[in-house]
């Protein structure tokens, strides 16, 4: 999967950077790691040396098109200070369902497990770039003074996983799989409150 890594040139143009990671995502979720670099940018309508002042190999242009679309998600996820603790666990929850949720996952997936026949490194990463950024996010919601005051949480890391698992859950490998079809909005917010509240009943303070 890897290919010769190029030289860094001069400073980089924002709009053709977008361009190629837009053709990047689209090819890559269509077809898989196996799509050259010359296809990216002729789908992009770059120049090869513009991809590789950009980035350094193909990995690191994979890499940084699953970045780009979990921050562009997360963005809107960031913990909102003026809001009370429940509203914040249920925007994000609701945000995190959607992601988790979303259309284009499978493709991720698909992805990812092509490529890590060639980069072993390459699921790793990806978690990190995606699911793990979301699972930073909530044990810093869970941290705060607000959940402090009304939760026990002896293990941060744990209660993140059980409640983003309460959030998804069966659903989420129905959805993958094709056995079930996409959640309406009104359906992703019954869902995330009830998750919290199971979550609270077991982390309540006595």
């Amino acid at each position: 999967m890897t290919e010769p890594v190029g030289k860094r040139g001069r400073p980089k143009d924002g709009a053709k950077r977008q361009a190629i990671l837009d053709a990047a995502r689209q090819l890559f979720l269509e077809r898989g790691v196996e799509v050259t670099t010359d296809e990216v940018v002729a789908s992009a309508g770059v120049a090869k040396a513009t991809l590789y002042a950009n980035f350094a190999d193909k990995n690191e242009l994979i890499e940084a098109v699953i970045q780009r679309e979990s921050a562009a998600i997360i963005a809107d996820s960031i913990v909102h200070e003026d809001l009370g603790f429940t509203e914040r666990l249920e925007l994000f929850g609701e945000r995190y369902v959607r992601f988790g949720l979303d259309k284009d996952i499978a493709g991720w997936d698909r992805l990812i497990a092509h490529g890590a026949r060639n980069d072993p490194t390459l699921p790793n990463r990806f978690f990190d770039a995606g699911p793990g950024r979301w699972h930073a996010l909530l044990m810093q919601l869970l941290e705060s003074p607000d959940a402090r005051r009304e939760l026990s949480i002896p293990d941060t890391s744990q209660a993140a996983a059980d409640l983003s698992g309460l959030w998804l859950g069966l659903i989420g490998l129905q959805v993958r799989l094709g056995a079930a079809a996409l959640l309406s909005p009104t359906d992703i917010t019954r869902r995330v409150r009830h998750g919290i509240a199971v979550f609270r009943s077991h982390y309540r303070r006595a």
